[in-house]
């Protein structure tokens, strides 16, 4: 049976879990005079579960509209249960593997997915092999499927690391990144490895176009750092690092978002920074409590997520859900346009399901 690898780091009571961005929710430059973002929501919840599993655990979340929606993540029954699609009216899983008559093979793990289209859908994540034969030993490989309205495929890379972070402006510059370094750039319709230091973790990738990208990383020795760079179109440079807890780090160990070449958002222990040209201000303070996610479409459209937690930030202030405060659910990741929003959350107790909470 496939051992799950689940990629988190525990902060005391404090859950972090890294993973990768969105298009649909990606950054605008802020206007001069930035209406407030809509606030006001009626809410739904959805449950993901698939029948007689013990985990049905989703990690990621991206859209293209409120009737087409995707999650991703991991499942402990059938590897078709790993991706679920949302068409406005209920969850099903996307029938890519061959459990389910697709065309994708083996026990699989994702961890991101990203839409460009409701005809250009991306997935990476893990495929694991039993090596030797019934030896019970398994190793990993990187994983990237594609959706191109018809069908779906696979696009093999010769990569032995799970991937764990992927984002682009479209299908020919996507990058992929995962576990030592492993960082790949579409080139025409090839994956090339692009040089990236091998003892960094890749876990996000945030960008506003194909000349201003950031990785957000974590280093894969002990004791851990996070470090952020930034491409400039030609190059990789480092932007900026910390330690880990408990040495109050100066910015978030959990995520990474961004607003302007100037302006960035990270989450973690703690709460919420801002970075501008004067350095990392905390904006959001939440005393001992990890905020796993910060993601949006705008500068005054916001959303932190985390254990128990949801806040959004109108451009003027952060506001929390209190209605949302159930400690047996870790906020996860979220998806919005402005008009809709999408929260994932993990349940902590229990057989392992996935929520979706639905604000219109």
């Amino acid at each position: 049976m496939k051992k799950t690898r689940i990629y988190l780091f525990i902060i005391f009571s404090s859950i972090s879990f890294f993973q990768m961005d969105c298009k649909d929710d990606s950054p605008i430059p802020p206007d001069n005079k930035p209406l407030l973002g809509k606030r006001d929501y009626t809410w739904s919840i959805d449950t993901i579960a698939y029948p007689d599993n013990n985990q049905t655990l989703m990690y990621d979340i991206c859209g293209n509209s409120f009737s087409d929606v995707y999650v991703v993540g991991h499942s402990d029954g059938s590897s078709a249960a790993t991706m679920y699609h949302y068409d406005g009216a209920k969850w099903l899983t996307t029938k890519y593997h061959v459990n389910e008559n697709g065309p994708i093979k083996g026990p699989i793990d994702l961890q991101g997915v990203y839409t460009f289209s409701s005809s250009d859908i991306w997935a990476v994540g893990e495929r694991s092999y039993e090596y030797p034969e019934n030896s019970g030993q398994y190793v990993d490989s990187g994983l990237i499927v594609h959706y191109n309205g018809v069908s779906w495929h696979e696009h093999n890379i010769n990569v032995f690391q799970t991937l764990l972070a992927i984002w682009g402006t479209d299908s020919n510059n996507v990058w992929i990144g995962g576990l030592n370094g492993e960082l790949y750039n579409t080139k025409g319709n090839k994956f090339i490895k692009e040089s990236f230091p091998s003892n960094i973790g890749i876990a996000q990738i945030a960008g506003l176009n194909s000349n201003t990208i950031y990785i957000f990383g974590f280093s894969q020795s002990t004791p851990r750092y996070y470090s952020i760079y930034n491409y400039d179109g030609i190059t990789w440079s480092i932007v900026d690092s910390t330690n880990t807890f408990p040495s109050n780090p100066h910015f978030g160990n959990s995520s990474l978002w961004v607003v302007t070449n100037n302006i960035l958002y990270s989450s973690g222990y703690g709460g919420v920074f801002q970075k501008s040209d004067d350095g990392w201000v905390k904006v959001l303070s939440t005393g001992t409590e990890n905020i796993t996610t910060i993601r949006g479409n705008s500068s005054n459209n916001l959303f932190a997520v985390g254990r128990g937690q949801i806040y959004h930030f109108n451009g003027v202030d952060w506001f929390k859900y209190e209605q949302f405060s159930d400690q047996n659910i870790l906020w996860y990741r979220t998806w919005s346009d402005g008009n809709v929003v999408f929260i994932i959350g993990l349940t902590l107790s229990g057989i392992g399901k996935t929520v979706v909470l639905r604000g219109y």
